[in-house]
C-alpha cells in the first residue's frame, strides 16, 4: 500500500465529526491560500476594469463637454478679463469718461454721488483682494433721446467695464416722441479706510 492509500483509510476510520473538522481546515487552509493569491489578483483586475470604464465613459461624454466648452466659450470671450476695482476717485473719473464716451455729442446732465453704501462682505470678498471692503459709487444721468436711442444708450452703459450695474431707469414721454431717461449707474470702488480704523 502506499502512503495514500494509508491515508486515505486512517481518514474514513476516524469519527465523524473529526472528518468534518478536517474537511473544514483543508478548505480554509485553501481558502486563504487563494484569497492572499488570487483574491489580490483579482482586485487589480477589477480597478483595471473600474479605471477603463471612467476612461471609456469620459470619452463617450467628450462631445457633451466640447459641446459645453463651445457654449460657455461665447459669455467668456464676451465679459472678457476681470478687473479688480480701484480707489473711489479712480471709480468716479472711470464713470464720468463712460458717460463722456457713451453720450458723445448728446446734450445731457450727470452727476457722481458717493454715498452708495458698502457692498455685502461676501460680494467684497469675492471681487477684491487682501480683504479690502468695497463700496458702491452712483452717478446720475438725464438725457433726452427717441426710444431706439435710449435703448441703444442703455445697453451701452450696461456692457461697460466701469459701469456695475444701471441700477435705475426712469422714462418719461417728452414732445415730439422723445423720451426723458433717467438713470443711476453704479460702480464699484474700493471704500476708503475710517478713522476709526473700520
Amino acid at each position: 500500500m502506499t502512503a495514500m492509500t494509508n491515508m486515505l483509510h486512517w481518514f474514513w476510520r476516524l469519527p465523524r465529526a473529526a472528518q468534518w473538522l478536517t474537511f473544514a481546515i483543508v478548505f480554509t487552509v485553501l481558502f486563504l491560500a487563494w484569497h492572499s493569491v488570487l483574491g489580490e489578483i483579482a482586485a487589480n483586475w477589477n480597478a483595471s476594469a473600474d479605471t477603463i470604464e471612467a476612461d471609456v465613459r469620459t470619452v463617450r461624454n467628450s462631445r457633451e463637454v466640447l459641446a459645453d466648452l463651445k457654449r460657455l466659450g461665447d459669455p467668456i470671450t464676451a465679459i472678457g478679463e476681470v478687473a479688480t476695482p480701484g480707489g473711489k476717485n479712480e471709480g468716479g473719473v472711470a464713470m464720468s469718461n463712460a458717460v463722456i464716451e457713451i453720450m458723445g455729442t448728446m446734450k445731457y446732465s450727470f452727476g457722481l454721488n458717493a454715498s452708495g453704501g458698502n457692498l455685502p462682505q461676501d460680494i467684497s470678498r469675492s471681487v477684491s483682494r487682501g480683504g479690502q471692503r468695497l463700496s458702491r459709487l452712483t452717478g446720475d444721468l438725464k438725457f433726452e433721446a427717441t426710444p431706439e436711442k435710449a435703448v441703444d444708450i442703455i445697453a451701452a452703459f450696461e456692457t461697460h467695464p466701469d459701469i456695475e450695474a444701471v441700477s435705475s431707469v426712469r422714462l418719461t414721454r417728452s414732445s415730439a416722441g422723445k423720451l426723458t431717461v433717467r438713470l443711476t449707474l453704479e460702480a464699484w470702488v474700493v471704500a476708503e479706510k475710517t478713522t476709526g480704523g473700520r
